[in-house]
């Protein structure tokens, strides 16, 4: 015959558990408070770094998101592990800002480029984050290309950065979504040019232009540009800070079509012709990131030393 079960009962608890486990949470929260408070103030102690990688410490906040610290701290010994084997292999680098200000400000900046692609519906597939990851793996493999195996870059990785493989997907994502918004949201002109050092010249070639003459073949006989002299004036597409004041004032205020007076600058005077715009952000990428962070509210907690 079996044996009948017992009804549970609360009272079979033993009655300090409760008192155990509100004891460990106070502890915890204590613990995560006090992490927080000596590491936001700038504590930069080995105990106060491992104990804030454990214990949920943000550190800085994109549109309501939190950045922890584990995140902020894992950055900053990849950058800094970066910069001492180029010490070492004495090509020094000095940005002239501060590690930690320069791991905060990417992740500012990572976070912000992620919620503003979502708002304007860019998205990134598996497949082209696994296409860039392929790349590296091929790029890894020294003077003569190769593609090194997964188990090679994890050494990498980890030896030599203290990284791993998905916080490298997770910067490759992030990349992909910042070239996908400078290459189709950032606004960019298409455009080519004759550059010649006479007004007069200038005019008789513009004349010449607006009469039918082709543009390729005036802008091979005439013009002085020499990296473009000899692609018919071909100039590609450009963004707002890559040109001069004054070219990029001609190229982003004219529609397509031929610019119908010379453009002087100071290296002369320039016939333009408009090829093509796309784009609708009119700012250059560094003003548009800057204007989204202050959109989103960023906030950062982590109070840095002053360089």
């Amino acid at each position: 015959m079996d044996t009948p079960r017992q009804a549970f009962n609360a009272t079979d608890f033993p009655k300090w558990l409760p008192w155990t486990i509100a004891g460990l949470l106070f502890l915890y929260l204590l613990s995560a408070a006090i992490a927080s408070a000596l590491l936001l103030r700038g504590n930069d102690a080995s105990q106060v770094r491992a104990l804030a990688r454990w214990l949920p410490v943000p550190v800085a906040r994109v549109d309501g998101q939190l950045i922890w610290a584990r995140e902020y701290l894992d950055y900053r010994a990849f950058i800094e592990t970066f910069i001492a084997r180029s010490n070492q292999a004495e090509e020094a680098i000095d940005t002239g800002v501060p590690v930690g200000q320069q791991v905060i400000n990417l992740l500012v900046a990572n976070k912000t480029v992620q919620r503003a692609g979502k708002e304007e519906g860019i998205t990134v597939t598996e497949a082209e984050v696994n296409g860039a990851f392929d790349d590296i793996l091929v790029a890894q493999g020294g003077d003569a290309p190769r593609q090194v195996s997964e188990e090679e870059l994890n050494t990498i990785l980890e030896e030599l950065y203290g990284s791993t493989q998905d916080q490298l997907r997770d910067l490759i994502r992030v990349r992909l979504i910042e070239e996908k918004i400078k290459g189709e949201l950032i606004e960019q002109v298409h455009f080519r040019h004759i550059l010649v050092r006479d007004e007069g010249r200038a005019n008789d070639v513009l004349e010449r232009l607006k009469a039918g003459q082709v543009f390729e073949e005036l802008a091979k006989e005439f013009s002085e540009h020499l990296e473009s002299r000899d692609l018919g004036g071909e100039m590609g597409f450009v963004s707002r800070g890559g040109q001069s004041q004054v070219i990029e004032q001609a190229l982003f205020t004219n529609p397509v079509g031929l610019v119908q007076s010379p453009v002087q600058s100071d290296f002369g005077f320039h016939l333009i012709e408009i090829l093509e715009k796309k784009g609708h952000i009119q700012q250059s990428f560094d003003a548009w990131l800057t204007d989204a962070e202050a959109r989103y509210r960023a906030n950062v907690y982590l109070r840095l030393p002053a360089a």
